[in-house]
């Protein structure tokens, strides 16, 4: 058995490769592995000037079939990758189906965080890939709190506006710090939320220190005193099984929500948990995390074996459905810091510091290989499961 990596790089070496090769070294298929997030940098690399996004999409398309064109042979597995990036629903469908047209006794098994594709030809998985990040670990306790919560979104997102939008409606703005679309948006998509006809549509766009860049080390090296400044970590999962329809185009399976619509993405969308940097950051600085993700995520995360502060937390959101679940999160929100001084709640959070301790320890016990090698065994019988 025979397994290329390719485009080669680091984050497939740190994250896939050696599990991979020990639990498939005595399979009989070859397994010809590609990690889309690296072919889309090479490919975009590869045209001068830049060029838009949706050109990109095609041409990465185009070399992706070269290269299958090399390797294939009867019985190949092709295991696409798009562990580490959130993957672009739209854009895996024309991939799929392109590969599909040209090899149509090829295998795919697509390896994916939190997209639900089980429409489509191959299999998804889900997986805390954030864990296996160490830059993670440089982030420490601060001694003292000086505001209730922090709430970061960088890329805008049906649930973020929705949220945001109500928490300025209850003046909850004044106990904490808020950020919306802080990566750069274009014109268009501001264009069409003005349709949303929001309440308070200054929220769009909110910066604290300016706009993020696509960089990715700059999304992970950020302001991080900023960010442990607030007990409370009000994080907004990637994944969340409804969006905002800004062209307001449909009418059918519509949560109302005041002038806002949001709109199940039924099967074809982020129903699975995508556990992210997001999530990890309030355990490791010793935050109580308020968790909005799909229904059920933040059982997913007590299942984990992380403390989520449920004798303390309100969390019988995690049951409601997509816009009751904002709503729930929020009343959860104003039971812990309406009226309620910035003294008082450093007093509480040195008499649950043992807890917060506990939940960083957790999170680097979860960096060890040894359980990453567990984890990805679980990942890998499932996939052998489904060829």
């Amino acid at each position: 058995m025979i397994i290329d990596f390719y485009p080669k790089g680091n984050r497939c070496k740190d994250m896939l490769s050696e599990s991979f090769f020990l639990f498939l070294e005595n399979d009989k298929n070859k397994y010809f592995f590609i990690t889309l997030f690296l072919l889309y940098e090479e490919v975009e690399a590869s045209l001068s000037p830049v060029h838009d996004d949706e050109i990109v999409k095609h041409y990465v398309i185009i070399r992706l079939l070269e290269i299958i064109k090399n390797v294939y042979e009867d019985g190949l597995v092709l295991v696409l990758d798009s562990l580490y990036e959130a993957p672009d629903f739209a854009f895996l469908s024309p991939i799929i189906l392109a590969i599909k047209k040209d090899y149509d006794k090829i295998k795919i098994v697509h390896v994916t965080s939190g997209l639900d594709a089980d429409s489509f030809l191959y299999k998804s998985c889900s997986f805390p890939y954030s864990f296996f990040d160490k830059r993670l670990l440089n982030i420490n306790f601060s001694e003292t709190v000086d505001r209730h919560f922090v709430c970061f979104n960088r890329a805008l997102k049906g649930h973020r506006i929705k949220l945001v939008d109500e928490l300025v409606n209850r003046n909850l703005q004044h106990y904490g710090i808020y950020t919306l679309a802080t990566l750069p948006q274009s014109q268009r998509v501001f264009n069409n939320i003005k349709k949303l006809n929001l309440k308070n549509p200054s929220i769009i766009p909110t910066y604290y220190d300016g706009v993020v860049t696509s960089d990715r080390n700059q999304q992970w090296n950020g302001n991080f005193d900023v960010l442990q400044s607030a007990l409370i970590n009000i994080v907004t999962e990637t994944s969340y099984e409804a969006t905002i329809d800004i062209d307001l185009k449909h009418s059918f399976n519509q949560y109302h929500y005041k002038n806002i619509v949001l709109f199940p993405l039924l099967n074809k969308g982020w129903n699975n948990y995508l556990l992210t940097e997001k999530t990890v950051k309030p355990f490791l600085i010793g935050q109580i995390p308020l968790l909005l993700g799909p229904k059920g995520y933040v059982r997913f995360v007590q299942d984990l074996g992380f403390d989520v502060f449920d004798d303390i937390v309100d969390i019988s959101y995690d049951k409601l459905d997509p816009v009751e679940r904002i709503d729930g999160l929020l009343n959860s929100l104003e039971k812990l810091i309406l009226n309620i001084p910035i003294t008082y709640i450093n007093d509480f959070r040195n008499s649950i510091l043992d807890r917060l301790q506990k939940n960083r320890e957790h999170a680097i016990k979860l960096m060890d290989l040894n359980f990453q090698l567990s984890f990805f065994e679980v990942i890998f019988r499932d996939i052998i499961k489904h060829l």
